[in-house]
């Protein structure tokens, strides 16, 4: 049973409603658009610091193998120089100078080593400060995304509700569009009953006046055509009486779907509050 003297909107206020709807659901799509923006830089500059540190990473291994092969050549070098110093030890002055020299190449190799070694523990520690980097970057981007994806969420089911909502409303115009239809139709129909009334009213005059110039000879004729006069106008009384029923019917149906649209409005009101 639909409920009587239940608050009404018109199609204004309905269209007003929903074009509030459209603009809220308009700013919670820039903001999860703004967010996924914020994501994706922040997946970029995550994306940078991981391919730094595996830069470094290669780096790392590559200054390895030189200092392994450094080692390797200075171990040998080692082993070799007593053999030689033996081997050369009453030759001239010119071997000593070679032996010299291989000494001094054996401790800029030393040197060297040194250096790499330097070199590496600065790139160990840049790649440390870049995998804390990006550690920090991936944590603080954890929470964004979780914010990310609860405003999708919330904006799908916005979506759905404002869909929903639509389709209510399409229907609710349909049906302000039929009413309005038949409440023409029956302004013209009561409009055309006025003139059918003025008409049998102007016969019924004339028909008076016929009678009266002719009462003797047309007394039985003129009783029946009026007997037939009332009849016709109850008919189109009881026709006008149903019609009026019909639309005052209708009329109670669309306050009944205006009141509809007035609870959707209001629980899309207490959803929107319950979100924010």
């Amino acid at each position: 049973k639909r409920p009587r003297g239940a608050p009404t909107l018109s199609l204004a206020q309905l269209r007003e409603l929903f074009s509030r709807e459209e603009e809220t659901l308009a700013v919670w799509r820039d903001r999860a658009l703004a967010e996924t923006a914020v994501e994706s830089e922040i997946s970029f500059e995550v994306g940078e610091a991981e391919a730094r540190s595996r830069l470094e990473f290669d780096a790392e291994r590559r200054a390895e193998l030189e200092r392994a092969t450094a080692a390797e050549d200075t171990e040998v070098l080692s082993k070799d120089l007593p053999k030689i110093l033996s081997c050369r030890r009453g030759e001239s002055k010119q071997e000593q100078s070679i032996v010299d020299e291989l000494m001094a190449e054996s401790r800029a190799n030393l040197a060297e080593e040194g250096t790499l070694e330097a070199e590496q523990a600065a790139r160990n520690e840049c790649a440390d400060r870049l995998f804390k980097e990006a550690e920090a970057w991936r944590e603080k981007s954890l929470p964004l995304r979780d914010e990310c994806l609860a405003e999708d969420a919330l904006a799908h089911a916005v979506y759905a509700e404002i869909g929903r909502a639509g389709h209510l409303a399409d229907e609710l115009r349909g049906r302000i569009r039929r009413e309005t239809l038949h409440e023409e139709h029956h302004a013209s129909a009561h409009e055309s009953l006025g003139h059918i009334q003025v008409r049998l009213k102007k016969q019924h005059e004339e028909m008076l006046v016929e009678h009266d110039h002719s009462h003797k000879y047309n007394a039985s004729q003129t009783r029946s055509v009026e007997a037939a006069a009332r009849l016709e106008n109850e008919e189109l009384r009881r026709s006008l009486e149903l019609a009026e029923e019909r639309l005052q019917a209708k009329a109670h149906e669309a306050k009944w779907w205006q009141a509809s649209a007035a609870q959707l409005a209001r629980q899309l009101e207490e959803a929107r509050s319950h979100r924010d």
